[in-house]
């Protein structure tokens, strides 16, 4: 029953002349809890027999007992694999050990190399993995014990507080070469942890490209990037630029040709006039106030432009110095090859 039961008292087949009584200090007496035989311990000096019509009385004595038998009905008992939910941290996390509604004298443990544990890391349900193989439930009390399982499980929710994911573009400084340059990527420089992906979105760059000498930015922003983790529901992106920038090329050196021209005598002035250069694109070069790219002449010689590389000015942001070579035009007035007749 699980409580305590008993059995007391004694009978005797002495003559109603004979009075068999317990010695003041005895007990005729078992009991027990649990299943099994429980004895009295009675013995013959327990008893004193007493009466008029006998000289002597011998006492025998079988001992009593009571026998507390198993329960045959079905008992159910129920384990339950503990469970627990927290909140991710990024370290592995455990629950352990089992409850069971058995009695008191029902034993509940598990078997030798099993274990009531469930462990993870990540946002998830993780199962102990329990069945009714891995238990010895045992009592000398029951002889028919059903065993119930059920299993238990440690969940790992998100982390509902804002995390912050850092993103910053590359950057570079080049001199300017005249053809495109560019510098590309990004690096993630503050995440919680490696469970955080972070990736550019589709139809975006971070490139950040340019020729002449200045800074050029990728443009990058928090909605160019998709950072995503099933451990964090909460995620802000920061995002710092990345950016190029030229710097002006130390030093150029440019070729001023004043124009050249050869003609005939005629009698009159004639002149050439202009100049050409190797300069590129991004380089203007104009002369200097006061100064012209002209030879002019009438009588048959060489008249030369007297060009210098004063006489011109090259700008450019993309240069820190530009020097001028120059070589000097001129005009050649030839003889007339006709003959004159005076």
């Amino acid at each position: 029953t699980g409580n305590e039961q008993k059995v007391d008292g004694y009978t005797t087949n002495a003559p109603s002349d004979v009075t068999v009584t317990l010695k003041a200090e005895k007990v005729a007496e078992a009991k027990g809890t649990n299943a099994g035989k429980y004895y009295m311990g009675l013995k013959t000096d327990d008893f004193t027999a007493t009466s008029a019509n006998y000289k002597s009385i011998a006492i025998e004595v079988a001992d009593g007992w009571l026998d507390i038998t198993p329960v045959t009905k079905k008992l159910t008992v129920t384990i339950t694999g503990n469970h627990d939910s927290r909140v991710y941290t990024g370290s592995e996390q455990t629950v352990t050990g089992f409850t069971s509604d058995a009695p008191a004298t029902v034993s509940v443990h598990l078997v030798t190399g099993e274990a009531a544990k469930a462990s993870g890391s990540d946002v998830g349900r993780y199962m102990m993995g329990l069945e009714k193989a891995h238990f010895n439930v045992t009592s000398a009390n029951y002889s028919n014990i059903e065993v119930i399982v059920v299993d238990g499980y440690l969940d790992i929710t998100p982390v509902t507080r804002e995390v912050v994911v850092k993103i910053a573009g590359h950057h570079d400084t080049k001199p300017y070469t005249g053809e495109e340059l560019s510098v590309e990527g990004y690096d993630v420089v503050e995440k919680p942890d490696d469970s955080v992906s972070v990736s550019l979105k589709a139809g975006c760059e971070a490139k950040a490209a340019g020729t002449n000498v200045g800074t050029y930015y990728m443009g990058l922003t928090a909605d160019a990037f998709e950072a995503t983790s099933t451990n964090y529901n909460n995620i802000k992106v920061e995002v710092e630029d990345g950016y190029l920038t030229i710097t002006p090329a130390d030093t150029l050196v440019v070729q001023v040709t004043g124009n050249t021209s050869t003609v005939t005598y005629t009698g009159n002035e004639q002149e050439v006039t202009g100049f050409t250069t190797n300069a590129p694109e991004d380089v203007i070069v104009s002369l200097a106030n006061g100064s012209q790219a002209r030879a002019a002449g009438t009588t048959v010689g060489t008249y030369n432009m007297e060009l210098k590389p004063s006489d011109f000015v090259a700008t450019s942001d993309n240069y820190k110095k530009i020097e001028i070579s120059v070589t000097d035009g001129w005009l050649k007035i030839d003889p007339n090859p006709e003959e004159l007749t005076v």
